[in-house]
């Protein structure tokens, strides 16, 4: 059995990342980022699984 693709939602509001958690859970795995850094080095581990990315208009900028 195919297992469904998750997303990875990247914000640096811990609300965000919680509601949106929320919103979809149980319809797909989700992968929370607060920062680019996280977001890149969940893509080295998941990348193939990840169908969709959300990212906040406005963030940080990454330190590495």
């Amino acid at each position: 059995m195919h297992k469904p693709f998750s997303i990875l939602f990247v914000d640096d509001d811990e609300m965000s990342r919680t509601y949106f958690a929320r919103a979809v859970q149980g319809l797909y795995p989700v992968h929370l980022a607060r920062n680019a850094d996280e977001a890149i080095d969940i893509f080295e581990e998941h990348g193939p699984d990840i169908a969709v990315l959300v990212t906040d208009f406005r963030m940080p900028v990454s330190c590495g």
